[in-house]
Order: structure tokens, then sequence, then C-alpha cells
């Protein structure tokens, strides 16, 4: 037990090596099978805590496996939840949403279910899907009403968007100074919420809460190197000084640390302030990477936003950018969900998939369902026929 402890002191280089040996000892006795699973839940959010997010991950799919397979329905809800979060931190959303889907909600205890409505409310409210995103957070209240006041930072953010589409600033920020007002302790928790509450702070002429909520992510960024921890020092202290040249600082230190959507906030930021300073050539060029990295996620509310923002100074994105996916058809599938319809039509069955895309057979199964649905198709017959039509078009 002390590799969870000490990663719950924030300790959590210290906790690895930990790990690593208590789950040794517990894969050799199958008594202690369900404290295995925790293990590697844990040690798979310790890792994404640490920016190492090709461990986190491999360690998060290890634990869904071995969830499936041996683990009760407590610990696969949270085997899925562990992995999409960091599906969701990744910028990787449709797998993100695939995996906080897959469960029942009646499956999932009150913090997991918050987590996953949050996530999927996020994501939907980043792609414009407002109906849908406000359904998530609807779906969230009891569970909500259960944790009380326990943060769960993915509902937080998703609360703190909701008020920001009404136009209501203040009331978004209070969102996220609340939350961290009231769970100081759990940095670890709080320290994702810096990034929007001091953005939401500087807009709305909050400079004292920007100021010490800057400094609490500086103090952050001085424990042992962590890039995303660098990184939101380096945005706060950037919005609060009107630094461009540190907010793209940021960016960059945000893609070392492997999180798409707040590197698109630091090049938009950036932006916006040499816009402000007058130099056209680094906004446009700050502008375009942003696009890029919204559109990598999908994030069309972003995008439109950031174009209208942007176009009243003359700046606009190049026409190679795309950015709304479709709805329905083949051009609305997701890489993973095409290499799904490929393999369908090849005629492998849902674990044969699952084996060669490495994922659980529910998240096989899932994707199928999303397919099915996009396609406007009803039966596996089905995909594999469009999916051959399709593949005699493309020659």
């Amino acid at each position: 037990m002390m590799a969870l402890v000490t990663s719950a002191q924030g300790r959590m280089t210290d906790a690895l090596p930990l790990f690593d040996r208590a789950l040794a000892v517990t894969e050799a006795d199958p008594a202690l099978t369900d404290l295995r699973l925790l293990l590697q839940i844990n040690q798979a959010v310790t890792l994404g805590n640490l920016d190492r997010h090709d461990e986190a991950l491999a360690a998060a799919r290890q634990a869904r496996h071995l969830a499936d397979q041996v683990g009760t329905a407590f610990r696969l809800a949270q085997a899925h939840g562990a992995l999409g979060q960091l599906l969701f931190q990744t910028g990787r959303w449709d797998d993100a949403l695939a995996e906080v889907e897959i469960l029942p909600e009646n499956l999932k205890e009150p913090v997991g279910a918050c987590c996953d409505f949050g996530i999927a409310a996020v994501i939907g409210f980043h792609r414009g899907e407002t109906g849908t995103a406000r359904r998530h957070l609807a779906a969230a209240v009891p569970h909500a009403r259960r944790v009380g006041h326990r943060l769960v930072t993915s509902l937080a953010l998703a609360r703190s968007l909701d008020r920001e589409q009404d136009g209501a600033l203040a009331e978004a920020l209070a969102e996220l100074t609340d939350a961290i007002g009231g769970n100081a302790e759990e940095i670890e928790e709080i320290e994702d919420l810096f990034a929007d509450a001091v953005r939401l702070a500087t807009e709305t002429g909050d400079l004292d809460t920007a100021r010490t909520l800057a400094g609490q992510a500086a103090a952050l960024a001085a424990e042992p190197e962590i890039p995303h921890r660098q990184a939101n020092a380096l945005y706060c202290r950037g919005l609060v000084d009107h630094d461009a040249a540190r907010l793209l600082t940021a960016a960059d230190r945000y893609d070392d640390a492997g999180r798409p959507l707040v590197r698109a906030k630091a090049l938009e930021a950036a932006a916006g302030h040499f816009v402000e300073a007058g130099d056209r050539g680094q906004a446009r060029a700050a502008f375009t990477g942003a696009v890029e990295v919204y559109t990598s996620l999908g994030a069309a509310a972003d995008i439109a936003r950031l174009q209208a923002t942007f176009r009243a100074h003359g700046i606009r994105r190049g026409p190679h950018a795309k950015h709304r996916r479709a709805r329905s058809g083949w051009d609305s599938l997701t890489p993973t969900e095409i290499k799904i319809a490929a393999f369908v039509e090849e005629g492998l069955s849902n674990p044969e998939i699952a084996a060669r895309l490495l994922l659980s057979r529910r998240t096989v199964a899932t994707h199928v369902s999303h397919i099915l649905k996009k396609l406007d198709v009803h039966s596996r017959t089905d995909i594999a026929r469009e999916s051959a039509l399709r593949t005699i078009a493309s020659r």
C-alpha cells in the first residue's frame, strides 16, 4: 500500500518503483487480483500525471484487460474511466468518448460517473455540440449530489464551459475558483483548473485572482520537472503579463507534455497578444498553429470562435485547414473506426479486432455501434459492403 500512499502524497516519481514491486508481488497471488487491479489503475494515473503517456496508456489498457477478464464491475468502471481520462488529456477524443460511454452509469460509482459525464460534456462544448454537452451535465447531477463537495476536475471544467457558452464569464470563473478554493490540498486535482481560471480571470479583469493563481501554478512548477506543470506556469504568467513570447514557450512545453487542448489555447492567446503588439506575421503563425491543433481535436466551436475573432484583423486560416468533421457517412468516421470497418470487411470478429488493435472487446463493440449509426446501416454485412464499395471507388 506504500505505492498508493506515496502517490497520494504527490511524490509521484517516488511511487513508480513501489508500484512495480507491488505489482510483481500481487501478480503471483490470484487472491490479490483486486489489489493488483487497483495498483495498476493508480500506476496508470500516476504515469499520466508525470506526462509519461505512452507508459500510462499501456498500463491503463493492461488494467482494463485484466478487469474485463476477472474484475468486479466497480474495478472495470475505474479502468475504463482512467483510460478515458488519459485519452482525453492526450487529444484522442473519439477514443476517449468510446471508453467513457461503454459501461452503463448504474455500474459506476458517483465520482467515476461525474468524471465520465464531465469529459463527454467538455468534448461536446468544444465541438459545438452544446445540446449533447448539456445532456451530459444533466445526467451528472444526481451523481454530483452524492459526491458532495469533492472535486471532479472534468465536471468543474464542463460546468465552467457551460456558463462561458452563455457569455457569463464571471460565473464561469466562479465555477473554477470555488473548486480550487475548496480543494487547496488536492494539488493534482486542481492543477488542471489553473489555465482556464487564469484565462477567465484576465478576460473579466480580475487581475488579483489571475496573479494569485499564476503564483500557485509557478510554485507547483518548482517541484521536480513535469512538462505540463512548467507549461501551466508559463501560460498563466504569459496571460497576466501579456507576454506573447512566453505563451509560445508554454505552447511548446504543452506539446512536450502531450496535451494538445491547452497547447491550442496557448497559441491562441499568443496570437491575440501579437495582434495587440502589431506583429501580424507572428500573429498569423500562432493563429494557424492553434487552428491546426483544434482541427486535430475536431473542436469546431473553438475554430469558429477563433476565426471570428481574428477575421477583423485580416487574419484567416489557410485553405488547407479542414475543421468540421461530417456527422454521417465515411467522412464522419474516425481513424480507429475506419480501421475497424476494414477488419469487419475482412470478416474478423470483435475479439479478433480487439487483439489486432490492442483494444477491449467492449471498446470494439462501441466503435462498431458508432460505425453502424454513422453509415446508417444495420449489420456487419452492411459495413463490409460499404467498405468494399468505398475501396472500389477510391481506385
